[in-house]
């Protein structure tokens, strides 16, 4: 890996009680969230926080372009994003090298994953839960509610059919993004496990 690379690279754990920590997982989540839409394969799986989750914020160039969430217990990495802007330098690589020292176990990733987190995490000999028929089926189930209940609420209609427009996804997309990290600070506040 060249000198550019690893000098940028920085791993932050996330600190629920800096604003600077919690602005950026709002905003990174709300990207990830986003790209979902625009991909078209529906809400997109996967929390940047949780009392079951250790979190890091991935620094590059001075700002927090990305993170990464595991469960200590499953060991396994949750959700990985990285803005666009800084894609294919090596960050998730690194970031999934950097977690895998504080994994009591095997690292494994839950799914689904991305043709391309599938071919990473097969070079770094990471294994890919396995998702169950019902599993899947229970997803596709999730996906079909949220989309119908989200295009009930959108006034535009025109949205792909079952889901809203992009203003209406995002509305949605980013109360969420903020609901799901402030229950998250609120309960670290004062000390309580939410699991959402």
């Amino acid at each position: 890996m060249s000198e550019e690379k690893q000098a940028c690279f920085t791993p932050r754990r996330f600190d629920p009680f800096d604003a600077q920590h919690v602005q950026s997982i709002v905003g990174l989540y709300l990207d990830y969230l986003m790209e979902g839409f625009a991909s078209g394969e529906g809400w997109p799986d996967g929390h940047p926080v949780g009392s079951h989750l250790e979190t890091v914020l991935i620094e590059c160039d001075g700002e927090f372009v990305g993170f990464a969430s595991y469960s200590p217990d499953p060991c396994a990495v949750q959700l990985v994003y990285v803005a666009p802007d800084y894609r294919r330098r090596g960050l998730i690589r690194e970031s999934w090298e950097a977690m895998r020292d504080s994994f009591p176990g095997p690292m494994r990733a839950a799914g689904p994953l991305s043709p391309a987190a599938q071919s990473l995490a097969m070079s770094l000999g990471i294994s890919e839960f396995p998702r169950t028929a019902e599993g899947l089926e229970e997803r596709a189930r999730q996906q079909h509610e949220l989309g119908e209940v989200m295009a009930a609420q959108c006034q535009h209609k025109h949205g792909r059919p079952g889901w809203p427009c992009k203003r209406c996804y995002q509305k949605h997309a980013e109360r969420t993004a903020n609901a799901i990290v402030m229950v998250h600070v609120k309960a670290c506040s004062v000390g309580q496990k939410i699991t959402i």
